[in-house]
């Protein structure tokens, strides 16, 4: 093999010298140039299609934005670079401007991690800052779901999700966590899952959004009394939860063309439309991610959301700011 190499570089130095003696400096280096760029050429086509041809469920980056899987967002640690920090300016933008919310429900340890990850990249990539609902008692310090979160702040506004999102039964009858709560045991639920956000990421969350979407009137009270801001459920609020890219207990996805009507209906009503998303929406029956799905589904619908005329991303908060809710 070593021997091999050495006669194959010896006979390459042979024609270089050659093809100088005959044609020159000059021309050589035009010619080696040429060269160079024909073969970089083939050499990317050739990669880009080995990549495609070999994409694992997980390798979503390459086949979204061509890149290879060095620059793919797989490290745990892995910052992701392409936020912008600064502070959206809507001072510019006109009174009757349309919103949207792109939240993102359900996130936790080792829960479709690649996925909320993947989701968080592609929204900020395209200038999205989306809110990403986390089960508290599903989350733990140091996890790769927990730094990805603390490393990328600025991609997102965090909100409460529940506390551990588990049905609870009653009299043999199952419900949502917060749908049947009394007053103390709802507020005790709200201060604990705070405290281990607060913990973990170090913020102090001004959003609650409920387990499948649902609270009882206790649980309402106890939200008004607590230090939350925003409600984001089907309760009657400003912030209600309005389309959804899949319907559980229909189990129907719904395409970008049916979520942007969706929030034309909801724009007929007020100027924001919360589009509720879950990282599970985009995987196969047996769980595992669904390429496709996700690309049709997410991807796509996000681009047909930038290109709705006058309607612009926005989070709970900076839409609290400007109209004071």
């Amino acid at each position: 093999m070593f021997f091999g190499s050495i006669t194959l570089l010896l006979s390459i130095a042979i024609v270089v010298l050659a093809i100088i003696a005959k044609i020159g400096w000059v021309k050589s280096v035009s010619v080696f140039f040429l060269a160079f760029l024909t073969v970089g050429s083939f050499f990317t086509l050739y990669t880009i299609a080995k990549t495609k041809e070999g994409e694992s469920h997980y390798g979503l980056r390459s086949i979204l934005f061509g890149q290879s899987r060095e620059h793919m967002q797989d490290q745990d640690q892995q910052e992701i670079v392409s936020v912008d920090c600064r502070q959206r300016d809507y001072s510019k933008v006109s009174r009757d401007a349309r919103f949207y919310v792109v939240r993102i429900d359900d996130v936790q340890d080792d829960y479709y991690y690649k996925i909320v990850q993947q989701m968080i990249y592609d929204s900020s990539t395209l200038g999205i800052k989306t809110v990403v609902g986390v089960i508290p008692e599903k989350v733990t310090r140091n996890s790769p779901v927990s730094n990805l979160l603390n490393k990328n702040k600025c991609a997102f506004e965090m909100a409460q999700h529940g506390l551990d999102h588990d049905r609870v039964t009653r009299n043999g009858q199952e419900f949502a966590e917060f749908e049947i709560l009394e007053y103390e045991e709802a507020y005790q639920r709200l201060l604990q899952g705070k405290n281990i956000l607060s913990d973990i990421y170090a913020v102090d969350v001004s959003t609650f959004i409920p387990p499948e979407n649902l609270l009882s009137e206790e649980a309402t009270r106890a939200l008004e009394d607590f230090s939350f801001k925003h409600i984001s459920s089907n309760a009657g609020s400003h912030f209600d939860s309005g389309p959804t890219v899949y319907e559980y207990h229909t189990k129907k996805i719904f395409d970008p063309e049916q979520v942007l009507s969706g929030c034309e209906d909801e724009w007929s009503e007020k100027n924001l439309c919360v589009i509720t998303i879950h990282p599970q929406d985009f995987t196969k029956l047996g769980g595992a991610i669904d390429v496709n799905l996700y690309v049709k589904y997410f991807r796509n619908l996000l681009v047909a959301l930038q290109r709705v005329p006058n309607a612009y991303p926005i989070t709970f908060d900076d839409y609290s700011k400007i109209y004071n809710y």
